[in-house]
């Protein structure tokens, strides 16, 4: 059979059209919890609820948003412009520089000023309530999955922010079925999509980098499927060059943030 890419280290090729193939065949197991984690909780406003797996819907032959994301090349020179929809991108930066928080900002940013985005955060940190303010502010549905900690949500934006818990950091299976699910729901409903996971040095933490890499492939799969638009942070300093150079191959887009500023590579 073909070679494992992780044993191979190699770059996939047309993987717009591998993560189609893919999208149903997804891992996320009901039965398959890990170490027996407590189901997820929402809270929140916005209506009561989060499902934790919508019914799969049908793939469209059409992306669900025809049009691209637009990054403002004049003010954030170096990260990617034009993203379309499905696309991934791996934001290498130290988590203290501040212009991390920036690409972020910018990258959850659709260039559609005419449609407000539906903005999915994955964190494994509390997020610093002033900032899930400013930008939930200017979503039309924000979900906040929340793993190993309990996220607090400003008043001012109770009613577009769901905030769901999920226990045990470890639980790589209920947090695919977690953000599965959330796309699902949302892919059929015209709107612009992003989607920020930060960080994936929590989930090396708790994973090798095989497990890390299969996880990755099947949410990006899902992602694509779903035309969302997503980034994923991850610290260089912080972990082992080794398995970031192994992850890099399943992003269409990586973007590093050093001393030397900000550029794709």
């Amino acid at each position: 059979g073909p070679a494992d890419p992780i044993e191979a280290g190699t770059r996939t090729d047309n993987r717009s059209d591998d993560r189609n193939a893919d999208r149903g065949e997804r891992v996320w197991d009901r039965g398959a919890d890990v170490d027996g984690a407590s189901p997820a909780t929402s809270t929140g406003g916005g209506g009561g609820p989060v499902s934790e797996a919508g019914s799969p819907s049908t793939a469209s032959s059409e992306d669900p948003v025809t049009h691209g994301w637009d990054v403002d090349a004049g003010l954030d020179e170096g990260l990617p412009a034009d993203l379309d929809p499905g696309m991934s991108v791996l934001v290498q930066s130290e988590t203290r520089d501040d212009r991390t928080e920036h690409a972020c900002h910018t990258l959850l940013r659709p260039s559609r000023e005419d449609v407000t985005p539906r903005v999915l955060l994955v964190r494994y940190q509390k997020l610093d309530p002033d900032r899930l303010a400013e930008i939930a502010a200017g979503t039309d549905h924000l979900k906040l999955i929340a793993i190993g900690y309990t996220q607090s949500v400003p008043a001012s934006v109770d009613d577009v922010v769901d905030s769901v818990q999920i226990t045990n950091p470890n639980d790589i299976t209920r947090l695919g079925i977690v953000v599965s699910g959330t796309i699902d729901d949302w892919a059929d409903e015209g709107r612009p999509i992003a989607v920020c996971f930060d960080s994936l040095n929590v989930v090396l933490n708790y994973r090798d980098v095989k497990s890390t890499f299969r996880f990755l492939h099947v949410l990006l799969n899902t992602l694509h499927g779903g035309g969302a638009v997503s980034h994923f942070h991850i610290d260089p300093m912080a972990g082992n060059p080794q398995d970031l150079n192994t992850l890099k191959p399943l992003f269409d887009e990586v973007v590093a943030i050093d001393s030397t500023g900000v550029h794709t590579e």
